[in-house]
């Protein structure tokens, strides 16, 4: 299966970590990834403690766990490629999000992508066999 399809096809929780240049590590909550084009995926980021990291420290990690009472999901290990405040990107990916969680208006937002570097199972060193 496509990892395409999967975040199509798949409800469930995601946790997005970084580190900065010092190692300090950040997690958050997100949303389900952009696939693009040749294994690179996409996030709408504002400007908090997760885009600053990745200035000093590119890489970051996606845990998505899959709803239901199994421990089902995915990890994947990621590598930033590039980033960008252009409104018209950000707004072409934006999801409007529940209104508990609006960004304020002064936050700047970026279209940030990654290439994916490694898949894995939630539970396990398996690879769950995804192509991208």
């Amino acid at each position: 299966m496509k990892l395409a399809e999967y975040f199509e096809n798949t409800r469930g929780t995601a946790v997005f970590a970084t580190a900065d240049a010092n190692g300090r590590v950040d997690s958050a909550i997100y949303s389900h990834p952009h696939c693009l084009a040749d294994g690179i995926l996409g996030f709408v980021m504002a400007d908090k403690r997760s885009h600053r990291n990745l200035l000093t420290n590119g890489q970051a990690a996606y845990l998505f766990i899959e709803e239901g009472d199994d421990y089902r999901g995915v990890r994947l290990q990621l590598d930033l490629v590039e980033e960008t405040s252009d409104p018209e990107l950000v707004n072409k990916y934006h999801r409007h999000p529940a209104k508990n969680c609006e960004l304020p208006v002064s936050d700047t937002i970026y279209f940030v992508t990654f290439k994916v570097k490694e898949v894995r199972e939630l539970v396990g060193d398996d690879d769950p066999g995804f192509t991208l």
